[in-house]
Protein backbone atom coordinates (compact mmCIF):
# COMPACT_ATOMS: atom_id res chain seq x y z
CA UNK A 1 0.00 0.00 0.00
CA UNK A 2 1.86 3.06 -1.25
CA UNK A 3 2.52 5.86 1.37
CA UNK A 4 0.64 9.10 0.70
CA UNK A 5 0.79 11.41 -0.86
CA UNK A 6 1.44 8.69 -3.70
CA UNK A 7 -2.43 7.52 -3.76
CA UNK A 8 -3.50 10.74 -4.41
CA UNK A 9 -1.08 11.37 -7.36
CA UNK A 10 -1.58 7.87 -9.02
CA UNK A 11 -5.58 8.90 -8.57
CA UNK A 12 -4.84 11.78 -11.35
CA UNK A 13 -2.32 9.95 -13.44
CA UNK A 14 -4.85 7.34 -14.50
CA UNK A 15 -8.10 8.98 -13.60
CA UNK A 16 -9.54 6.52 -11.58
CA UNK A 17 -10.29 6.60 -7.88
CA UNK A 18 -8.23 5.13 -5.10
CA UNK A 19 -10.74 2.32 -4.92
CA UNK A 20 -10.49 1.24 -8.33
CA UNK A 21 -6.57 1.48 -8.27
CA UNK A 22 -6.11 -0.68 -5.11
CA UNK A 23 -4.28 1.67 -3.27
CA UNK A 24 -6.89 2.22 -0.50
CA UNK A 25 -9.00 -0.25 1.41
CA UNK A 26 -12.68 -0.83 -0.50
CA UNK A 27 -15.41 0.63 2.01
CA UNK A 28 -19.48 -0.27 1.46
CA UNK A 29 -20.95 2.89 0.86
CA UNK A 30 -22.87 2.61 4.43
CA UNK A 31 -19.21 2.57 5.96
CA UNK A 32 -18.13 5.12 3.65
CA UNK A 33 -21.33 7.14 4.71
CA UNK A 34 -20.31 6.61 8.70
CA UNK A 35 -16.57 7.59 7.86
CA UNK A 36 -17.68 10.86 6.98
CA UNK A 37 -20.20 11.88 9.11
CA UNK A 38 -17.58 10.62 12.03
CA UNK A 39 -15.41 13.01 10.63
CA UNK A 40 -17.90 16.34 10.19
CA UNK A 41 -18.43 15.06 13.94
CA UNK A 42 -14.94 15.56 14.47
CA UNK A 43 -14.44 18.67 12.91
CA UNK A 44 -17.21 20.56 14.46
CA UNK A 45 -18.37 21.67 17.62
CA UNK A 46 -21.62 21.40 19.83
CA UNK A 47 -23.05 24.55 18.17
CA UNK A 48 -22.30 23.14 14.22
CA UNK A 49 -19.06 25.62 14.00
CA UNK A 50 -15.78 24.24 12.50
CA UNK A 51 -13.54 23.61 15.37
CA UNK A 52 -10.03 25.29 15.90
CA UNK A 53 -7.85 21.64 15.01
CA UNK A 54 -8.95 20.76 11.66
CA UNK A 55 -8.83 16.96 11.21
CA UNK A 56 -5.70 15.52 9.42
CA UNK A 57 -7.47 13.68 7.10
CA UNK A 58 -8.73 17.02 5.47
CA UNK A 59 -9.29 17.54 2.89
CA UNK A 60 -9.82 14.89 1.51
CA UNK A 61 -8.74 13.92 -2.21
CA UNK A 62 -11.61 11.51 -2.66
CA UNK A 63 -14.43 14.15 -1.94
CA UNK A 64 -12.90 16.99 -3.60
CA UNK A 65 -11.92 15.46 -6.89
CA UNK A 66 -15.91 13.90 -7.25
CA UNK A 67 -16.84 16.57 -9.35
CA UNK A 68 -14.06 15.38 -12.18
CA UNK A 69 -15.26 11.93 -11.68
CA UNK A 70 -18.90 12.50 -12.31
CA UNK A 71 -19.08 14.51 -16.20
CA UNK A 72 -22.16 16.96 -15.98
CA UNK A 73 -24.20 19.45 -18.32
CA UNK A 74 -22.47 22.69 -17.76
CA UNK A 75 -24.09 25.81 -17.98
CA UNK A 76 -22.70 28.41 -20.58
CA UNK A 77 -21.44 30.74 -17.74
CA UNK A 78 -19.45 27.67 -16.65
CA UNK A 79 -17.32 28.68 -19.83
CA UNK A 80 -16.22 32.05 -18.90
CA UNK A 81 -15.00 30.92 -15.07
CA UNK A 82 -12.97 28.20 -16.62
CA UNK A 83 -11.60 30.60 -19.37
CA UNK A 84 -10.50 33.39 -16.42
CA UNK A 85 -9.06 30.45 -14.54
CA UNK A 86 -6.73 29.50 -17.28
CA UNK A 87 -5.64 33.14 -17.64
CA UNK A 88 -4.97 33.17 -13.99
CA UNK A 89 -2.79 30.08 -14.80
CA UNK A 90 -0.98 31.50 -17.19
CA UNK A 91 -0.05 34.73 -15.04
CA UNK A 92 1.19 31.89 -12.35
CA UNK A 93 3.59 30.64 -14.87
CA UNK A 94 5.18 34.44 -15.45
CA UNK A 95 5.69 35.31 -12.08
CA UNK A 96 6.42 32.19 -10.18
CA UNK A 97 6.85 29.93 -13.21
CA UNK A 98 6.11 27.11 -15.00
CA UNK A 99 6.51 23.97 -11.73
CA UNK A 100 4.22 27.25 -9.79
CA UNK A 101 1.32 26.35 -12.71
CA UNK A 102 1.85 22.52 -13.78
CA UNK A 103 -0.50 21.19 -11.07
CA UNK A 104 -3.41 23.04 -11.56
CA UNK A 105 -3.28 23.05 -15.38
CA UNK A 106 -3.56 19.79 -14.82
CA UNK A 107 -6.23 19.07 -12.82
CA UNK A 108 -7.91 21.81 -15.26
CA UNK A 109 -7.23 19.66 -18.07
CA UNK A 110 -9.34 17.04 -15.74
CA UNK A 111 -11.91 19.08 -15.13
CA UNK A 112 -12.26 19.50 -18.96
CA UNK A 113 -11.88 16.02 -20.74
CA UNK A 114 -14.74 14.55 -18.18
CA UNK A 115 -17.02 17.60 -18.92
CA UNK A 116 -16.33 16.59 -22.30
CA UNK A 117 -17.69 13.16 -21.59
CA UNK A 118 -21.36 14.34 -20.99
CA UNK A 119 -23.98 15.57 -23.16
CA UNK A 120 -23.60 18.99 -23.84
CA UNK A 121 -25.39 21.56 -26.23
CA UNK A 122 -23.10 21.95 -29.31
CA UNK A 123 -22.52 25.30 -28.26
CA UNK A 124 -20.65 24.28 -25.17
CA UNK A 125 -19.07 21.50 -26.23
CA UNK A 126 -17.54 23.31 -28.90
CA UNK A 127 -16.06 26.14 -26.22
CA UNK A 128 -14.97 23.37 -23.63
CA UNK A 129 -12.37 21.61 -26.74
CA UNK A 130 -11.41 24.95 -27.42
CA UNK A 131 -10.81 25.15 -23.78
CA UNK A 132 -9.23 22.01 -23.61
CA UNK A 133 -6.72 23.04 -26.55
CA UNK A 134 -5.79 26.29 -25.16
CA UNK A 135 -4.88 24.31 -21.94
CA UNK A 136 -3.10 21.58 -24.18
CA UNK A 137 -0.96 24.62 -25.87
CA UNK A 138 -0.54 25.64 -21.98
CA UNK A 139 0.68 22.46 -20.57
CA UNK A 140 3.16 22.41 -24.15
CA UNK A 141 4.86 25.43 -22.78
CA UNK A 142 5.40 24.63 -19.60
CA UNK A 143 6.83 21.36 -20.58
CA UNK A 144 8.99 23.33 -23.14
CA UNK A 145 10.02 25.60 -20.36
CA UNK A 146 10.56 23.05 -17.72
CA UNK A 147 13.38 20.77 -20.32
CA UNK A 148 10.72 18.24 -21.35
CA UNK A 149 10.58 19.03 -25.19
CA UNK A 150 9.16 15.49 -26.05
CA UNK A 151 6.48 15.92 -23.94
CA UNK A 152 5.89 19.44 -24.66
CA UNK A 153 5.29 18.45 -28.72
CA UNK A 154 2.74 15.75 -27.59
CA UNK A 155 0.64 18.54 -26.02
CA UNK A 156 1.38 21.31 -28.72
CA UNK A 157 -0.14 18.16 -31.11
CA UNK A 158 -2.91 17.51 -29.01
CA UNK A 159 -3.89 21.62 -28.81
CA UNK A 160 -3.32 21.47 -32.68
CA UNK A 161 -6.06 18.44 -33.37
CA UNK A 162 -8.37 19.66 -30.87
CA UNK A 163 -8.22 23.78 -32.88
CA UNK A 164 -8.65 22.07 -36.12
CA UNK A 165 -12.25 19.73 -34.63
CA UNK A 166 -13.40 23.14 -33.94
CA UNK A 167 -12.58 24.94 -36.85
CA UNK A 168 -10.15 28.13 -34.62
CA UNK A 169 -7.82 28.66 -37.32
CA UNK A 170 -6.63 31.73 -35.22
CA UNK A 171 -5.45 29.20 -32.33
CA UNK A 172 -4.03 26.69 -34.62
CA UNK A 173 -1.91 29.37 -35.99
CA UNK A 174 -0.53 30.37 -32.76
CA UNK A 175 -0.29 26.26 -32.05
CA UNK A 176 2.26 26.06 -35.18
CA UNK A 177 4.10 29.28 -33.99
CA UNK A 178 4.65 27.26 -30.89
CA UNK A 179 5.69 23.98 -32.78
CA UNK A 180 8.06 26.11 -34.35
CA UNK A 181 9.77 27.78 -31.53
CA UNK A 182 9.91 24.39 -30.32
CA UNK A 183 11.80 22.25 -33.37
CA UNK A 184 13.86 25.00 -33.61
CA UNK A 185 15.29 24.94 -29.96
CA UNK A 186 15.53 21.27 -30.73
CA UNK A 187 17.91 21.53 -33.40
CA UNK A 188 16.12 21.24 -36.25
CA UNK A 189 15.64 24.75 -37.18
CA UNK A 190 14.70 23.90 -41.03
CA UNK A 191 12.04 22.11 -39.67
CA UNK A 192 11.25 25.28 -37.27
CA UNK A 193 10.99 26.95 -40.98
CA UNK A 194 8.22 25.10 -42.17
CA UNK A 195 6.07 25.32 -39.45
CA UNK A 196 6.36 29.26 -38.91
CA UNK A 197 5.64 29.61 -42.49
CA UNK A 198 2.51 27.49 -42.07
CA UNK A 199 1.67 29.32 -39.03
CA UNK A 200 1.92 32.92 -40.38
CA UNK A 201 0.21 31.80 -44.14
CA UNK A 202 -2.49 30.42 -41.98
CA UNK A 203 -2.58 33.33 -39.52
CA UNK A 204 -2.66 36.41 -42.46
CA UNK A 205 -6.06 34.42 -43.30
CA UNK A 206 -8.17 34.47 -40.37
CA UNK A 207 -5.68 35.86 -37.39
CA UNK A 208 -5.64 39.52 -35.63
CA UNK A 209 -2.73 42.13 -36.00
CA UNK A 210 -1.59 41.03 -33.11
CA UNK A 211 -1.68 37.50 -33.35
CA UNK A 212 -0.15 37.59 -37.04
CA UNK A 213 2.92 39.97 -35.59
CA UNK A 214 3.74 37.79 -33.23
CA UNK A 215 4.39 34.63 -35.76
CA UNK A 216 6.52 37.04 -37.94
CA UNK A 217 8.41 37.63 -34.70
CA UNK A 218 8.51 33.47 -34.52
CA UNK A 219 9.51 33.63 -38.26
CA UNK A 220 12.12 36.24 -37.96
CA UNK A 221 14.02 33.78 -34.86
CA UNK A 222 14.17 31.30 -37.21
CA UNK A 223 15.59 33.18 -39.67
CA UNK A 224 18.35 34.80 -37.59
CA UNK A 225 18.95 30.96 -36.49
CA UNK A 226 19.75 30.10 -39.66
CA UNK A 227 21.67 33.36 -40.01
CA UNK A 228 19.55 35.27 -42.43
CA UNK A 229 20.56 38.22 -41.55
CA UNK A 230 17.58 40.27 -44.29
CA UNK A 231 15.01 37.51 -44.04
CA UNK A 232 14.77 38.11 -40.44
CA UNK A 233 14.58 41.72 -40.38
CA UNK A 234 11.94 41.34 -42.79
CA UNK A 235 9.99 39.38 -40.60
CA UNK A 236 10.68 41.54 -38.16
CA UNK A 237 9.51 44.89 -40.34
CA UNK A 238 6.21 42.48 -40.95
CA UNK A 239 5.90 42.12 -37.23
CA UNK A 240 6.37 45.91 -36.21
CA UNK A 241 3.71 47.26 -38.80
CA UNK A 242 1.34 44.54 -37.66
CA UNK A 243 1.62 45.35 -34.13
CA UNK A 244 0.34 49.11 -34.99
CA UNK A 245 -2.37 47.48 -36.29
CA UNK A 246 -4.03 46.11 -33.64
CA UNK A 247 -7.04 47.12 -31.73
CA UNK A 248 -8.29 47.18 -28.44
CA UNK A 249 -10.10 44.47 -27.68
CA UNK A 250 -9.72 42.10 -30.19
CA UNK A 251 -7.28 39.43 -29.07
CA UNK A 252 -8.15 36.54 -27.35
CA UNK A 253 -7.25 36.19 -23.98
CA UNK A 254 -4.27 33.62 -24.59
CA UNK A 255 -2.70 36.65 -26.73
CA UNK A 256 -2.09 38.94 -23.22
CA UNK A 257 1.78 38.25 -23.30
CA UNK A 258 2.14 39.95 -26.93
CA UNK A 259 3.00 43.75 -26.94
CA UNK A 260 6.03 46.21 -27.88
CA UNK A 261 8.39 44.53 -25.00
CA UNK A 262 7.67 41.05 -26.45
CA UNK A 263 8.52 42.19 -30.05
CA UNK A 264 11.75 44.56 -28.37
CA UNK A 265 12.44 40.95 -27.01
CA UNK A 266 12.65 39.18 -30.35
CA UNK A 267 14.70 41.72 -32.31
CA UNK A 268 16.94 41.39 -29.21
CA UNK A 269 17.05 37.82 -29.62
CA UNK A 270 17.77 38.22 -33.32
CA UNK A 271 20.31 40.19 -33.24
CA UNK A 272 21.96 38.45 -30.66
CA UNK A 273 21.98 35.48 -33.05
CA UNK A 274 23.35 37.00 -35.95
CA UNK A 275 26.09 38.64 -33.64
CA UNK A 276 25.22 42.29 -34.08
CA UNK A 277 25.92 43.16 -30.84
CA UNK A 278 24.62 47.37 -30.30
CA UNK A 279 21.60 45.98 -32.20
CA UNK A 280 21.00 43.46 -29.93
CA UNK A 281 21.72 45.16 -26.84
CA UNK A 282 19.52 48.44 -28.01
CA UNK A 283 16.41 46.00 -28.39
CA UNK A 284 16.99 44.25 -24.87
CA UNK A 285 17.34 47.09 -22.94
CA UNK A 286 13.79 48.75 -24.20
CA UNK A 287 12.03 44.91 -23.39
CA UNK A 288 13.96 45.62 -19.95
CA UNK A 289 12.68 48.95 -19.34
CA UNK A 290 9.50 48.11 -20.74
CA UNK A 291 8.71 45.15 -18.40
CA UNK A 292 9.14 46.19 -14.65
CA UNK A 293 8.23 42.71 -12.47
CA UNK A 294 5.62 42.01 -15.27
CA UNK A 295 6.88 38.37 -16.41
CA UNK A 296 9.59 37.95 -14.08
CA UNK A 297 10.99 34.65 -15.59
CA UNK A 298 11.46 36.51 -19.09
CA UNK A 299 13.74 38.85 -16.86
CA UNK A 300 15.91 35.96 -16.93
CA UNK A 301 16.34 35.35 -20.62
CA UNK A 302 16.29 38.93 -21.60
CA UNK A 303 19.42 39.50 -19.09
CA UNK A 304 21.46 36.17 -20.48
CA UNK A 305 20.99 37.70 -23.93
CA UNK A 306 22.30 41.21 -22.69
CA UNK A 307 25.12 39.70 -21.21
CA UNK A 308 26.37 38.06 -24.23
CA UNK A 309 26.39 41.18 -26.40
CA UNK A 310 29.59 42.22 -23.67
CA UNK A 311 31.69 39.61 -24.51
CA UNK A 312 32.95 41.09 -28.15
CA UNK A 313 34.03 44.00 -26.29
CA UNK A 314 35.97 41.78 -23.61
CA UNK A 315 33.75 43.45 -20.52
CA UNK A 316 33.96 39.82 -18.88
CA UNK A 317 33.14 41.43 -15.59
CA UNK A 318 30.45 43.28 -16.49
CA UNK A 319 28.92 40.09 -18.69
CA UNK A 320 29.33 37.59 -15.39
CA UNK A 321 27.38 40.75 -12.52
CA UNK A 322 24.26 40.38 -15.81
CA UNK A 323 24.18 36.70 -15.97
CA UNK A 324 24.80 36.76 -11.84
CA UNK A 325 21.19 38.93 -11.61
CA UNK A 326 19.86 36.42 -14.57
CA UNK A 327 20.64 33.12 -12.32
CA UNK A 328 18.94 34.93 -9.22
CA UNK A 329 15.67 35.45 -11.52
CA UNK A 330 15.85 31.50 -13.10
CA UNK A 331 16.18 30.25 -9.54
CA UNK A 332 13.39 32.27 -8.10
CA UNK A 333 11.50 30.68 -10.70
CA UNK A 334 12.72 27.33 -11.52
CA UNK A 335 12.84 27.81 -15.01
CA UNK A 336 14.91 25.19 -16.87
CA UNK A 337 14.81 26.73 -20.33
CA UNK A 338 16.18 30.11 -18.28
CA UNK A 339 19.02 28.25 -16.83
CA UNK A 340 19.74 26.65 -19.57
CA UNK A 341 20.34 29.89 -22.07
CA UNK A 342 22.45 30.87 -18.83
CA UNK A 343 24.35 27.66 -19.28
CA UNK A 344 24.75 28.23 -22.92
CA UNK A 345 26.40 31.64 -22.12
CA UNK A 346 28.70 30.68 -19.61
CA UNK A 347 30.15 28.38 -22.29
CA UNK A 348 31.63 31.73 -24.55
CA UNK A 349 33.51 32.31 -21.58
CA UNK A 350 35.92 29.89 -21.41
CA UNK A 351 38.33 31.78 -23.07
CA UNK A 352 38.28 33.86 -19.33
CA UNK A 353 37.81 30.57 -17.21
CA UNK A 354 40.94 31.96 -15.51
CA UNK A 355 39.35 35.17 -13.85
CA UNK A 356 37.76 35.51 -10.73
CA UNK A 357 34.18 36.93 -12.24
CA UNK A 358 33.92 34.29 -14.43
CA UNK A 359 34.94 31.47 -11.03
CA UNK A 360 32.26 33.41 -9.24
CA UNK A 361 29.51 33.14 -12.13
CA UNK A 362 30.32 28.89 -11.80
CA UNK A 363 29.97 29.00 -8.52
CA UNK A 364 26.48 30.83 -8.77
CA UNK A 365 25.20 28.92 -11.32
CA UNK A 366 26.34 25.52 -9.96
CA UNK A 367 24.62 26.55 -6.81
CA UNK A 368 21.20 27.63 -8.78
CA UNK A 369 21.46 23.99 -10.89
CA UNK A 370 20.90 21.68 -8.26
CA UNK A 371 17.04 21.24 -9.25
CA UNK A 372 17.73 21.17 -12.71
CA UNK A 373 18.72 17.75 -14.80
CA UNK A 374 21.98 18.11 -16.10
CA UNK A 375 21.27 16.85 -19.68
CA UNK A 376 18.61 19.82 -19.41
CA UNK A 377 21.51 21.98 -18.90
CA UNK A 378 23.50 20.97 -22.26
CA UNK A 379 20.07 21.45 -24.21
CA UNK A 380 20.30 23.05 -27.55
CA UNK A 381 19.98 27.04 -27.15
CA UNK A 382 16.04 28.16 -26.10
Amino acid sequence: MPRAPYPKLLTLLYEASAEVLGVQPSLSPRSRRGEIAARVERTTGDSGALSAETSPEWPNWEELTDIIRKPARVAPEVISVISLSIGSLRRVDDLLGPRAAVAPALAHRSLLLRLLESAQTDDVRSALVNLTSQLSQFLGWLAFDMGHHEIARSRFNEALRLAHEVGDEALAAYILGYLSVLVTYSDEPHEGLAFAEAAETRGRRTATPAITSWLATVHAEVWATLGGRTAAEQALERGENLLGKQSAGEDPPWMYHYDRVALASAAGTCYALLNVPEAARAALNTAITLSPAREVREQAIYLARLAATYIPEGDIEKVCRIAGDAIGIAEETRSTRALRRIAQLREQLREWDHLKPVGDLDEQLASASTWARPRDMSATEA
